[in-house]
């Protein structure tokens, strides 16, 4: 076998290896290592759930009808109603092989039952009070995020400038991060909401319901990240990074809680479309026990992702890109993307992809986006999950912005 084809093969071994771990925002290998002296700013933000869809966009701050309520609901996807934000601005300098940056990261993710949410969108159907008694347990509702300021200092080497390669070029990097934290909240649902017909009327009543928030506005932690970039050729190249590595401690902890034991009639509870909240009401007037204090301090471990991309550039107007991501949150839940996307620049600085993905919490989706590249400016704006606007069936929506100035 030869030497470039022994490598190739130790390459692939690697990255399979690395997938084994965690993903990429940030791979700290893909920088160009002999730039000399650069300056820049970035902003990645994007926003999306599994369910809904942009056909649904037009019933905002509007009055639902019984139909619209039902239409709502039916777009909630089968494993529950899941949102997603994320947030990463940021600034560096760097000079050939070393970056100097700071900026900020913020995460989120909540997930409601799709029993739960069906009944928050439509409330209790004949058809179900004639299928019998259901109840709903609140603990699968779920929801964690924080934000934290960042300042750390990153190192690429690229490979061929102290050995022989079969390739192009291969760059190693690392990087390390001092957080600072913002913000820190998590939820801790427990009890159950059910419904039954009883002396020929529907009851909606809650069980020893327990609500808990924990909350924190200071924290600090660290966090590593490494990566490989590999350019195969002058149109193939290859990339494995691993983000994430790292931890925020959150002191000064405060906790909420509201809780209401025993069994108790709802005469509300249910998202009103004209003011665009959900309500909570007890039908003799009662309140929820509401108590708050202190807590312990929490250890909250990031998001860990680990991601391999491959891009292959047909030409200078078409760009094929491939990708696995694989992410695990700090509640235990993970999830695994695969996706792939096309792009074509119809002139050289206005690019245009369209994509699709699949992944085990979102299932499914399609993908475009269009921006304007220059060599000191990016712009992309892209809009997710858009089978939900050319499939009848299709559910899901988001949003997802790139913004970059380098000199």
């Amino acid at each position: 076998m030869k030497s470039r084809q022994v490598f190739l093969v130790l390459l692939i071994a690697l990255v399979v290896a690395g997938l084994g771990g965690t993903a990429l925002a940030h791979n700290p290998a893909a920088v160009d290592t002999d730039g000399g002296f650069a300056v820049g700013i970035s902003l990645y933000g994007e926003t999306a759930s599994n369910s809904f869809g942009y056909r649904l966009l037009g019933l905002l701050n509007k009055h639902w009808t019984e139909e619209q309520r039902l239409a709502v609901a039916q777009s909630i996807a089968e494993d529950g109603l899941m949102v997603n934000v994320y947030t990463d601005p940021g600034v560096y300098v760097q000079y050939n092989n070393f970056r100097i940056y700071g900026g900020a990261q913020g995460e989120a993710e909540v997930r409601i039952p799709r029993e739960l949410a069906e009944l928050a969108f439509k409330g209790v159907t004949l058809e179900e009070l004639e299928a019998g008694d259901a109840e709903i347990d609140l603990a699968g509702v779920q929801g964690q995020g924080g934000a934290y300021a960042q300042g750390g200092l990153s190192a690429a080497f690229s490979l061929a400038q102290f050995v022989d390669l079969p390739v192009e070029d291969v760059v190693v990097g690392i990087s390390g991060r001092y957080l600072y934290g913002l913000a820190y909240g998590e939820t801790d649902f427990n009890g159950t909401i059910a419904y039954f017909e009883d002396d020929g009327g529907t009851r909606v009543v809650s069980r020893d319901l327990d609500v808990s928030v924990l909350h924190s506005q200071k924290g600090q932690g660290w966090a590593f990240d490494a990566g490989i970039a590999a350019q195969i050729t002058p149109r193939l190249g290859v990339d494995v990074s691993v983000e994430n590595i790292g931890q925020v401690v959150w002191t000064d902890v405060k906790e909420r809680r509201w809780s209401k034991e025993g069994e108790w009639d709802l005469a509300r509870v249910g998202y009103n479309s004209e003011t665009n909240e959900f309500e909570f009401e007890f039908a003799d007037g009662e309140e929820l026990d509401e108590e708050e204090g202190s807590a312990e301090d929490i250890t909250w471990k990031l998001p860990v992702r680990v991601r391999f991309g491959l891009e292959y550039a047909f030409d200078k107007q078409v760009t094929l890109r491939g990708s696995v991501r694989h992410t695990r949150y700090e509640s235990g839940t993970s999830d695994t993307l695969f996706g792939g996307e096309v792009e074509y620049r119809p002139l050289p600085f206005i690019p245009i992809t369209v994509g699709a993905s699949y992944s085990q919490k979102t299932q499914l989706m399609l993908d475009a986006g269009v921006g304007v590249h220059f060599d000191q400016f990016e712009l992309q704006l892209a809009a997710k999950n858009l089978h939900s606007l050319v499939l009848k069936e299709g559910k899901g929506l988001g949003l997802a912005l790139t913004l970059g100035l380098h000199f």
